[in-house]
């Protein structure tokens, strides 16, 4: 079952991350970001990089690591299915992060997501645990 459940929006691609701990939340939802765009089940770890994202609290954060991450699809054509988070505070994260080259007889492209944005993101903490949800502009 994957870590994410897609919300209803009218234009572009909303998803709700839900997880026991802030840093597990971040690592689900580079986990999700990952699956919308390619299936993280069809991507291997041959090769490993690493990721620093940073923002002034936890959602600036969230955002920075996801754009890091989908940068690495976008611009240096990666996909990721395996997230290790190195350092983590609210503020910070410092991750290394498995996957392979994109290769379109190997990865389908599920959504062509352009962007990840700020728009409606809130995390939130309750008995059940953390979850934000998070659009994508497609």
């Amino acid at each position: 079952m994957p870590p994410y459940r897609f919300l209803d929006h009218t234009a572009d691609l909303m998803i709700e991350v839900r997880a026991d701990s802030l840093e597990e939340l971040f690592s689900e939802s580079a986990v999700a970001l990952f699956d919308v765009i390619v299936g993280v089940k069809s991507v291997s770890v041959r090769r490993h990089v690493e990721v620093q994202a940073s923002g002034d609290n936890k959602e600036e954060l969230l955002v920075d690591w996801l754009r890091e991450l989908f940068y690495l699809f976008s611009g240096e054509r990666m996909v990721l299915s395996h997230f290790e988070i190195l350092h983590f505070s609210e503020t910070e994260l410092h991750a290394r992060c498995g996957g392979e080259r994109y290769r379109s007889d190997l990865h389908e492209v599920r959504f062509d997501v352009k962007a990840v944005t700020y728009h409606g993101l809130s995390i939130s903490h309750g008995d059940g645990g953390y979850s934000v949800s998070v659009l994508f502009d497609v």
